[in-house]
């Protein structure tokens, strides 16, 4: 197994209800860090389709107040489809600077209203170590040595 580089962070975000066209929705988001001091930025940023609120899309924590920080991301929606919204997280700490990025996915409407794309990317939790992990469609194709 291999350990990602970057910010000992950990995201895990729940919309608050599902989303049609037009709808103003929110993420409840749980950020889990693994620092004792120091400082965690996280900033928020919309993809195509979304817009994010003023409000909330920044938010900075001091780690030796604990592991477990909640945020909340509030964004508005224009139509049906999949969207992101883009999560940055700097850690600022004695031991130097370290960041990790984060992709939030946001269904608006329902799955089977929305043209599939060529690449789809899931999020799942490993039974074995509660890990979150970002499985992606890949083909590959392998040739004989000559």
């Amino acid at each position: 197994r291999t350990v990602k580089s970057g910010a000992a962070v950990s995201l895990k975000a729940d919309l608050r209800e599902p989303l049609v066209p037009g709808d103003s929705g929110a993420f409840e988001v749980t950020v889990r860090e693994g620092y004792r001091e120091g400082s965690l930025t996280l900033t928020a940023r919309a993809g195509d389709g979304l817009s994010l609120l003023t409000t909330g899309d920044t938010a900075t924590f001091d780690t030796s107040n604990g592991d477990t920080h909640a945020w909340t991301i509030y964004f508005d929606t224009e139509t049906a489809g999949r969207y992101y919204i883009y999560v940055s997280a700097i850690a600022e700490t004695p031991g130097g600077r370290s960041t990790r990025e984060f992709a939030l996915p946001v269904q608006v409407g329902k799955a089977s209203d929305v043209t599939p794309k060529s690449s789809s990317v899931d999020v799942v939790e490993d039974a074995a170590t509660g890990e979150r992990l970002v499985m992606m469609q890949a083909e590959e194709t392998i040739r004989a040595a000559d």
